[in-house]
């Protein structure tokens, strides 16, 4: 019988080593599944189901920094929002594998029934078997050598210098491929508006809201300061402004402002303003991205100035003239998501088209479900309405 060649055996203790230490990081990361799942359920009275899938993702996201850092660190191909993407899913095919199993064992065995705990460790030995495996075949998987040591490069200040003009027309142009996200915000726009209503459409962008609703037989007026984008829209056959104050005061019955109000630096001044353009009773929908921590990249790119807390932005529009109607986190989920951006995402703000499809048609439905129960404590945004008093 022929001996094992040492290199053999070298590799196969290597490998041994790495799945311990893959399997230690997965008992991590079952500490903070279960830690934060208790928290919100017990200190929060959180939905069970909510609160599953943060805590899920929270450990999905410690586990893939833990084994990036050391079971698989010479084995880092392509970004690190890349590799968490393809870590990501290994997990949730896991999860699948597990959750599948263990449904098998209790609907088919007495004894499995009797004893989940058996049915759980039938479900958890291949599942772990199947991520480590495709952990390292696929989502760590070796660089090739003409991508090793790739990184996207930054494209600039949020700004152009001289001109004005807004450089975060790529982003936006991006975001109108998320077709779930923006359905939901012209639902939420639309759901505000009333038959006959004279509609301000604050920061207009390229038209993506205010195009729809045109053609939905609503009058529209667009406030858009970027000249290209103003261009866009009278192209459109749209009513457009550069400034708030080529509005007449008291013209409008309702005015809505999608992510606009953290690029202006007097953002007092700007509620001021659209509170004089309402007439008396006018309806007011402000939407802004929520909490300094989420604070990425991408927000200095397209030139935020802020991100906003409830009470405080309620009691700004109240200083301003409004009576608050409604006051909500939205896109529970889409906070986690945007933290884990700040932790892997491109230095350079860019936001990758496939990434935001994923979210938009797999995790921002899920998300919905969860506002349900979370709308009160986070979310990526902050919605507001109501109206001049």
């Amino acid at each position: 019988m022929n001996p094992v060649p040492p290199s053999i055996l070298q590799y196969g203790f290597q490998r041994h080593q790495q799945f311990l230490t893959f399997a230690c990081i997965g008992g991590a990361g079952f500490i903070v599944d279960a830690g934060v799942l208790t928290a919100l359920m017990s200190g929060f009275g959180a939905d069970l189901y909510g609160s599953r899938a943060v805590s899920f993702a929270l450990a999905v996201t410690v586990t893939w920094y833990l084994n990036r850092r050391v079971t698989f660190a010479n084995r880092n191909a392509g970004t690190k929002r890349a590799q968490y993407v393809r870590y990501l899913g290994v997990q949730v095919v896991g999860a699948a594998i597990n959750l599948g199993i263990y449904a098998f064992c209790v609907e088919s065995s007495a004894v499995m029934r009797s004893y989940p705990v058996l049915a759980l460790a039938a479900g958890a030995i291949p599942a772990m078997f199947f991520t480590y495996t495709a952990s390292l075949f696929y989502a760590f998987r070796k660089p090739p050598a003409s991508d090793a040591g790739r990184r996207p490069q930054a494209t600039g200040s949020p700004f152009e210098s001289g001109d004005g003009t807004y450089t975060g027309i790529d982003n936006l142009e991006v975001m109108e491929a998320a077709k779930n996200y923006n359905r939901y915000l012209l639902g939420l726009v639309e759901g505000t508006a009333r038959a006959g209503d004279r509609i301000l459409d604050f920061g207009a962008g390229s038209g993506t809201f205010a195009r729809p609703l045109a053609a939905r037989g609503h009058s529209m007026v667009c406030v858009e300061p970027d000249s290209r984008l103003r261009r866009r829209l009278a192209g459109l056959g749209l009513v457009v402004h550069s400034d708030i104050d080529e509005v007449a005061d008291r013209s409008v019955d309702y005015v809505y402002s999608l992510n606009v109000l953290e690029h202006i630096e007097d953002d007092a001044g700007a509620a001021g303003k659209l509170r004089a353009k309402l007439r008396p009773g006018g309806r007011l929908l402000i939407y802004v991205p929520a909490f300094e921590t989420l604070f990425t990249s991408m927000d200095r790119r397209v030139g935020h100035l802020r991100r906003y807390r409830l009470k405080p932005l309620v009691g700004l529009l109240r200083r301003a003239g409004f009576e608050v109607d409604s006051a909500r986190y939205v896109d529970s989920l889409g906070a986690l998501a945007t933290l884990t951006y700040r932790m892997v995402g491109s230095d350079a703000g860019v936001v990758d088209p496939l990434t935001i499809r994923i979210y938009d048609r797999v995790f921002f439905p899920i998300s919905r479900v969860l506002d349900l129960v979370l709308s009160r404590f986070v979310g990526k945004n902050l919605l507001i309405v109501g109206h001049r008093r």
